[in-house]
């Protein structure tokens, strides 16, 4: 009785890790003081598979935001991480030369439309996706939102949620330097429960 629940175990904890393998989704919400804020980072590998699906949304009447993502090199994050507080929030998005990378979200964006809610208020949601094939080697990435315009307002009432995706297989959910953990921790879990099944048929001769 005690082995059978001991297989219920290790099923559901097989379940609980595979379930959670959709690792880089991720949602919330901004409201701070600041004009630029880090919203996520992901090590991609680099092919036209590898894209980065995003949803903005914040009130109709503020301008004027962008989606801006650094790379890892000196040139951007590596430059700019430990000069946070001497940059603004112009000279930070200056250092991104890549276009496609520094998105503007504004109502005249084909991405972007305006909503209505329940109670009249208007909303500006971007939706859009970025792809990492033209990059030279897999390296980290890092997403931030912006508003260089907010003149000291900062960044208020906005939402968002980021989909990243790494390839086009049963990994793609991982990033590229995490895409064997999940093999890594089962072949060692499963060493695990086979030791204990043999340390308890030993144990049960020797009783």
């Amino acid at each position: 009785m005690e082995l059978g629940k001991f297989f219920v175990l290790v099923l559901a904890c097989i379940l609980l890790v595979s379930g959670n393998a959709d690792a880089k989704f991720k949602r919330g919400e901004i409201s701070t003081e600041q004009d630029i804020a880090f919203l996520d980072q992901f090590y991609f590998q680099n092919t036209e598979d590898n894209i980065l699906n995003y949803t903005i949304t914040y009130p109709a009447d503020q301008c004027c935001y962008r989606l801006v993502i650094f790379d890892e090199s000196y040139g951007q994050w590596g430059s700019i991480r430990p000069n946070e507080n001497r940059l603004t929030c112009r000279g930070k998005i200056d250092r991104v030369k890549d276009l496609d990378f520094k998105i503007k979200l504004t109502g005249l964006d084909p991405a972007c439309h305006v909503i209505t809610d329940d109670y009249g208020f208007k909303w500006l949601v971007c939706q859009g996706t970025i792809d990492f094939e033209s990059r030279q080697r897999p390296q980290y990435y890092f997403v931030h939102l912006t508003n260089c315009r907010s003149n000291r307002k900062g960044l208020r009432n906005v939402s968002f949620s980021l989909h990243m995706t790494n390839g086009n297989n049963r990994l793609k959910e991982f990033a590229e330097n995490q895409k064997f953990m999940m093999e890594t921790d089962l072949a060692f879990f499963l060493g695990y429960v086979v030791m204990t099944i043999v340390a308890t048929r030993f144990r049960c001769k020797l009783k």
